[in-house]
């Protein structure tokens, strides 16, 4: 038969109230039932006079009893050579109950240690905040390394809500832990925003103060035009990994369709972008540097030049692709051009276009064109629904962060004098779980995989200082 020994045993006044520990012993009286034997481990001496007490521990405080690799359980053991197992929970699902055995003092010690040890823990605390969900990327990590990293320094555990389950443009973080657990945590995830927030926005700290030429002069066709001709390479960004895993973090900031899209990487240099993009939009915002600037002779195919984008108004560094001359009026000739730094393409009046001011030129070209690695469009071409679905999984134009990989280059279908076109992988690690773009076109029967086979290399031409010895396109 079970004697309830002792029930609801109070822990003293500072811990009565909202925080008070419920712990509850039920001794079992081993002497009505049969002798068991306990092996005492710390002697080897064997006892006949063992009693077992149930410990009912709050489900909130499970955790710290148990301790780091049941650190906690091992020292009360030890220190009041009783032994501690996992029994079972209570029906209501509020406790955990562990048995207790041992000599009947020394459980009763052990009752004493596991009572005042748990008086003394801080009550583990829930709260939440909100994230932009487009800084989730930088939160998680590759492969939630980021997020492993983060509980491990702060011990406290950290759930992010699905984006389904948020509105709007915010994500919630749930934190779980004491309250300097949560402090801590919480603290590194706002690190990891911040991270985010300066990248995309340009809030870095200004090393110098920006400098104006005494004399604004603006670059002519012909002295441009052999450095940003079909098949230049020397003043494209270089595409190089920026994680030990091969990985890099990349805006995909235009696309025609998987086999053919352009990127952006993430870092000081999108910030010195967006500066220039400011700088350039204020410059031309002025008359009298329009009038500077304005060509003197008809636009030459191959030359560098100063465009607005129509979508939002701002002006950006163009190269001139194709010019389609007007013999009734040279004004209304209309001139292609690609903007260098971001992939876009758009056909101008001449009037609209005008040549690109000298201070504009030191900043690589941005927009990395590349191809999806490791697929075949279905039927040989690319269809509208399948280029819709890339643009979707992979962000286009709307500045999210994408994971690329280099896995190699292949000739440009276009202009095969130019440099190889890099082949990548894309992965969103925004998401709990990392999605594969190539692997999702596959699954959506708009892409396939290519059969095995030993395919002739992509000959680079030796001599050119933009491609790197590791192989990556610069």
């Amino acid at each position: 038969m079970i004697k309830p020994v002792a029930a609801g045993i109070a822990l003293g006044a500072s811990i009565v109230g909202a925080g008070a520990l419920a712990l509850y012993f039920l001794l079992k009286d081993q002497e009505t039932r049969h002798p068991i034997e306990y092996i005492q481990r710390s002697t080897g001496l064997r006892s006949k006079n063992t009693v077992t007490s149930d410990v009912f521990i709050p489900e909130e405080k499970v955790a710290v009893f148990i301790g780091r690799a049941g650190s906690n359980i091992k020292e009360i053991e030890t220190r009041t050579n009783t032994k501690i197992t996992h029994k079972t929970e209570s029906k209501d699902g509020r406790f955990v109950i562990y048995s207790v055995q041992g000599s009947a003092e020394n459980v009763q010690e052990a009752e004493t240690v596991i009572s005042e040890f748990l008086a003394t823990q801080p009550d583990l605390k829930n709260i939440e905040i909100n994230v932009p969900k487009m800084a989730l990327g930088r939160i998680y990590g590759r492969e939630k390394a980021n997020l492993l990293k983060m509980q491990q320094i702060s011990g406290a555990k950290i759930s992010i809500y699905s984006e389904h389950e948020s509105k709007g443009e915010e994500v919630r973080v749930s934190f779980h832990g004491t309250p300097r657990q949560i402090a801590l945590a919480k603290s590194l995830v706002e690190e990891k925003v911040e991270e985010d927030r300066e990248l995309r926005e340009g809030i870095l700290q200004r090393v110098r103060s920006p400098r104006s030429p005494a004399r604004q002069f603006c670059i002519t066709n012909s002295p441009y035009k052999e450095a940003s001709a079909p098949g230049s390479k020397r003043l494209v960004e270089k595409l190089n990994a920026t994680m030990q895993n091969g990985f890099l973090e990349v805006y995909v900031s235009a696309m025609k369709n998987p086999s053919r899209f352009w990127i952006q990487k993430v870092g000081p240099t999108s910030v010195e972008l967006d500066k220039l993009v400011d700088k350039m939009t204020e410059f031309y915002s002025q008359e009298e540097n329009l009038e500077v600037c304005k060509p003197r002779e008809a636009i030459e195919v191959g030359s560098m030049a100063a465009a607005q984008f129509s979508v939002d108004g701002k002006w950006y560094r163009a190269h001139v692709k194709d010019v389609v001359v007007d013999d009734y009026d040279p004004l209304m000739s209309k001139v292609e051009v690609f903007f260098v730094d971001y992939g876009d393409e758009e056909v101008k009046s001449q009037s609209e276009v005008y040549n690109l001011n000298s201070q504009f030129l030191r900043l690589r070209h941005q927009a990395i064109e590349c191809s999806l690695a490791g697929v075949n469009p279905v039927g040989g071409e690319w269809s509208e629904d399948a280029s819709d679905l890339f643009a979707e999984l992979t962000y286009a134009s709307r500045w999210k962060v994408m994971m690329a990989k280099m896995q190699g280059f292949k000739e440009n279908p276009i202009d095969r004098a130019s440099s190889p076109i890099p082949q990548v992988d894309l992965v969103d690690t925004s998401r709990p779980e990392d999605i594969v773009v190539a692997d999702e076109l596959v699954k959506h029967n708009f892409a396939t995989r290519p059969s095995p086979k030993k395919t002739a290399p992509v000959m680079i031409p030796a001599g050119e200082e933009d491609i790197a010895e590791d192989g990556f396109f610069e």
